[in-house]
């Protein structure tokens, strides 16, 4: 069965069980119908996307992570059990991680504000956008 041949309900506790207990508070709390409308959308002209972000996720990338020379911040939710901004954190040299407590997977969708903010490109405050 396909994602697309889901009721609502049901995609989003397939996701819920994807996720830890941090992110399914959240998807619980303000995500989920958010979620659904996206992977709806995602797949709605087949699942070609999908599977290239696997071969991205899984594969070998087209360049060696190792060289990358400038400072790079990646945010990962203490209670993520997806390890992928650790592994990034791993490659890449100069690579600063912000863990953030009580946080999952979805740390980007509820923190974005304070990310974009310790970016210097928060949308709001003075010389912002």
């Amino acid at each position: 069965m396909e994602a697309l041949d889901l009721d609502d309900e049901a995609l989003l506790s397939y996701w819920r069980g994807q996720f830890g207990l941090a992110d399914q508070r959240y998807l619980d709390d303000r995500f989920g119908p958010l979620l659904v409308a996206s992977v709806r959308e995602s797949l709605r002209q087949g699942q070609a996307g999908w599977a290239r972000d696997n071969v991205v996720r899984m594969g070998r990338w087209s360049f060696d992570p190792g060289q990358i020379r400038c400072p790079t911040a990646v945010w990962f939710g203490e209670e993520d059990n997806w390890p992928a901004g650790k592994w990034v954190v791993d490659q890449v040299p100069k690579a600063e991680l912000h863990v953030l407590p009580k946080r999952g997977h979805l740390v980007l969708f509820e923190d974005w504000d304070r990310v974009l903010d310790e970016l210097g490109v928060g949308l709001s405050g003075p010389g912002r956008l």
